[in-house]
């Protein structure tokens, strides 16, 4: 039984496949992998509305890169590593960063501020205690 009656791609069908206009692949590519690549981003980023954005990343990048795919994997596995790597870019970006912030920042009491702040060495030791409790 050959690889295609079996269901499965390989290499070789998925660049024949590619062959055929870039617009009609990505658009197949989206019903098939869409759905899927978007729970798996959410799975990285719990935020569906970062993962919609980033989804949108993933297929603007498959459709500029199409041309680059060799088939030393098959097209999912190519698919899928974009995805994962635009999901640790986000993660590792400053706007992730910024949010995580922003998120957690409206919980810090004004009090923790304020021992943060206090200058040591114009207290005496036992103003410096008062404070600190």
């Amino acid at each position: 039984m050959s690889d295609k009656q079996e269901g499965r791609a390989t290499p070789h069908s998925d660049i024949a496949f590619l062959s055929n206009n870039k617009e009609d692949v990505i658009e197949m590519l989206m019903k098939q992998y869409g759905e899927e690549l978007k729970r798996i981003i959410f799975m990285y980023v719990k935020n569906w509305s970062q993962a919609d954005d980033l989804i949108q990343d993933v297929f603007v990048t498959i459709f500029i890169k199409l041309d680059t795919y060799k088939g030393k994997s098959s097209l999912k596995n190519w698919i899928y590593s974009i995805a994962i790597n635009k999901c640790k870019d986000y993660l590792r970006s400053w706007q992730y960063k910024k949010m995580m912030f922003a998120d957690v920042a409206p919980s810090i009491k004004v009090d923790d501020f304020a021992i943060n702040y206090v200058d040591k060495n114009t207290l005496d030791s036992a103003d410096f205690l008062s404070v600190v409790k």
